[in-house]
């Protein structure tokens, strides 16, 4: 396994050639033959802190990923002091522990990296700048841990996106695009979207339930992570569908697997997007 701890400045060159792909059309993650031969396996191990919602609208942090990452809180100029005591109280829980750290750790020893390529990870600490060189066509691993803006759900994510190079030797996003977020979302108040009301959820949880409920998070997206490209393709119950009341209301999904505890959702059969939720926040309906 590679370490690498690289400049902490922007990685330029690859967000505009993100930006200048435009719409990227990717393959399903079932068309593809793991493990991959010839390419390097890159954990994005750059998140610092806590993340909001919001921190992908950031300009700076165009293309997200290793591209560019910033913190940013998730209140806006009016800032509700409760809810800010509520992010702080997220990120105090963290205090001691590393997010990057222990996350790419997870993933290292879940065996997903040899799943998906024969060559060894790259872990990297810190964003790339325009000096770094890719050696070769790579899968970047993107995990977060960030809380909505509204403070109404907390989100644990694992993107894994293929990149290829160009004659230049510049990464381009190319072949697949898969992710899994954990969700953990706080039960709605009397009031819609009463910030205040979803801080003190927040605030009523101990430093140890905060912590659990993060690592339960990591394991649950690298555990659907790897057994989605252990098993690349998926069999859903097209007459029935489930709801998650408190995270997307009204919106239907599909079951694809039970764990324990944990149900996996997927809006359809060929989507690239997986929900992970405790069985006890979903409903079934018709």
């Amino acid at each position: 396994m590679s370490i690498r701890a690289c400049s902490s400045s922007v990685f330029i060159v690859a967000v505009s050639i993100v930006i200048l792909t435009g719409c990227v059309t990717t393959k399903p993650i079932n068309e593809m033959a793991f493990p991959l031969e010839n390419t390097d396996v890159k954990i994005d191990a750059t998140q610092k802190e806590i993340e909001t919602e919001v921190s992908a609208t950031n300009p700076a942090a165009a293309g997200g990923g290793l591209l560019g990452v910033f913190i940013v809180h998730a209140i806006d100029s009016t800032k509700n002091r409760r809810a800010e005591d509520a992010v702080s109280s997220l990120r105090d829980a963290l205090v001691d522990v590393s997010i990057a750290e222990s996350f790419s750790s997870r993933i290292i020893e879940s065996g997903l990296t040899t799943a998906l390529t024969r060559l060894e990870p790259e872990v990297l600490f810190d964003i790339p700048d325009e000096n770094y060189v890719h050696e070769r066509n790579f899968i970047e691993i993107h995990p977060s841990v960030r809380i909505s803006n509204d403070l109404s759900d907390l989100l644990v994510s694992l993107e894994l996106t293929e990149y290829e190079l160009n004659g230049k030797g510049e990464p381009f996003r190319s072949g697949f695009f898969q992710s899994y977020t954990f969700v953990h979302p706080m039960q709605e108040p009397e009031n819609d979207n009463d910030r205040d009301a979803f801080a003190n959820s927040w605030l009523a949880l101990g430093t140890e339930a905060k912590q659990d409920l993060i690592f339960k998070g990591m394991d649950a997206t690298i555990e659907a992570a790897g057994s989605h490209v252990a098993d690349a393709g998926w069999t859903i119950a097209e007459n029935t569908r489930y709801r998650i009341p408190d995270y997307t209301g009204p919106r239907r999904y599909f079951l694809w697997r039970n764990t324990e505890n944990m149900r996996w959702l997927v809006p359809n059969a060929r989507s690239n997007q997986v929900i992970i939720t405790h069985r006890d926040h979903i409903v079934r309906v018709r």
